[in-house]
């Protein structure tokens, strides 16, 4: 699967942290990834994680990310239509693949 050929790949030279699903959608604003790691907040992927979904976008300002945090709550709102089932379009089918 790609799962297992991404986990077993050359490429993958350092671990990556995520914020699961449920502790993204209660999350009040941004925090640097250290501050959340320190704090427990970040799991480190392990190839039997189901979905992952990976975020870019663009910086709001030159300090912060998303000074007025717009970017994340539409993000938030998205997960959570996701996890509802309202997002018809979705596949695979998220909710039965959300890793929580």
């Amino acid at each position: 699967t790609a799962t297992t050929n991404f986990a077993m790949s050359e490429g993958q030279k350092y671990p990556m942290w995520l914020v699961p699903v449920s502790a993204f959608v209660k999350l009040a604003k941004l925090e640097p990834h250290q501050v959340m790691r320190e704090r427990g907040e970040l799991v480190r992927w392990e190839p039997s994680m189901k979905t992952v979904f990976f975020l870019s976008h663009q910086w709001t300002s030159f300090e912060h990310p998303d000074h007025t945090m717009d970017q994340m709550r539409c993000f938030k709102r998205l997960l959570i239509r996701m996890m509802k089932g309202e997002v018809a379009t979705t596949v695979p089918d998220f909710a039965a693949q959300l890793y929580l």
